[in-house]
């Protein structure tokens, strides 16, 4: 059974959608922690959060045995808080209502407990510090969802912006899989193939770099100048580098996305480290993510469905031309 170690918050959101509004537990560590769980991996899940909040998602972990959890600030006494509105196009506006603790990874020996693992970095909102996933570089394959980079606060108010991520995106290390979405770059993205120029820097800093844009499906980049670098071990030789458009997987045009792109992260990183290509567990992420929409979460993962979804899927993958010229 592979190991997946997943630093990241949970968050309790107040979703508004379709004119109904109720309160759901989530951030990346219940989606993605959950997410690995039902893939049949081994996700370690390391976090800081009030014991007593704590309690509230107790009774969806206990379902996973195959998860362990590191709550490393037992002191911690607050929780995200967020609400998050949807408008008829699918896009999310969101308000933060209360702010978590930091995870001080200083607190604890990461090395001897994630090396030669897959490494999923997902903050939520700069409760990880840039220079704690510096420290991680040669511990294990390294994945960053930039989703709590893109984030600022103004009154409340949540501000996502491409300009956010790029402040940090120099500092971060050469990483083996990146994943933004169109939510994350909200001042200018368009949801098309022209956002993909302007997160070249981006590309620059990981072997697959993976761009969701809701029911619209993703861009998969493949960087092979990354793998000498690296010295990593991810199939995925019989792909030339460049953009791959890859489909979303779809049942309905109605449902609740929440959590989505936390889930294709998830997935894409538990598939490669299964030993998949990239694309082969980019289409299986989108088939999972899509699933999610329709069926809620968490979702029955059943191997030979996944199989054949995204067997379809796949061939409907397409590379793009010139994205970056």
């Amino acid at each position: 059974m592979e190991k997946v170690i997943l630093i990241s918050s949970f968050t309790i959101d107040k979703i508004e959608i379709g004119g109904s509004t109720y309160d759901m537990v989530g951030g990346p560590a219940y989606y993605a922690g959950i997410t690995l769980a039902m893939m049949g991996l081994k996700p370690i899940l390391i976090t800081a959060i009030d014991p007593e909040k704590l309690r509230r998602f107790e009774e969806f972990l206990k379902k996973f045995l195959n998860l362990s959890l590191i709550n490393i600030d037992p002191s911690c006494r607050s929780i995200y808080v967020f609400r998050h509105k949807y408008d008829s196009s699918g896009r999310r506006y969101s308000d933060i209502l209360s702010v978590g603790c930091p995870i001080e990874l200083d607190k604890l020996d990461l090395k001897s407990l994630a090396r030669g693992s897959w490494i999923l970095v997902s903050p939520v909102y700069k409760e990880i510090e840039v220079k704690d996933i510096e420290k991680m570089t040669g511990l294990g394959n390294i994945a960053i969802d930039l989703q709590g980079l893109s984030r600022e606060i103004e009154r409340q108010r949540v501000i996502v912006s491409l300009n956010n991520i790029l402040k940090n995106i120099y500092r971060i290390p050469t990483v083996s899989a990146i994943h933004l979405s169109s939510d994350d770059i909200q001042d200018i993205a368009v949801g098309g193939e022209e956002d993909l120029k302007k997160i070249r820097p981006i590309v620059e800093k990981a072997l697959t770099t993976a761009y969701t844009i809701g029911s619209r499906g993703g861009y998969i980049y493949i960087n092979n100048n990354i793998y000498e670098k690296l010295k990593i071990k991810i199939e995925g030789g019989e792909s030339q580098s460049g953009w791959y458009y890859v489909p979303s997987y779809i049942e309905t045009d109605r449902g609740d996305p929440t959590g989505c792109g936390d889930i294709f992260t998830a997935s894409l990183v538990g598939f490669l480290a299964m030993g998949y290509s990239i694309l082969d567990a980019a289409v299986r992420a989108s088939t999972i993510s899509g699933m999610r929409v329709s069926r809620g979460f968490p979702v029955d993962i059943n191997s030979k469905e996944i199989d054949d979804i995204s067997s379809e899927l796949r061939r409907k993958i397409r590379k793009i031309r010139n994205a970056l010229y």
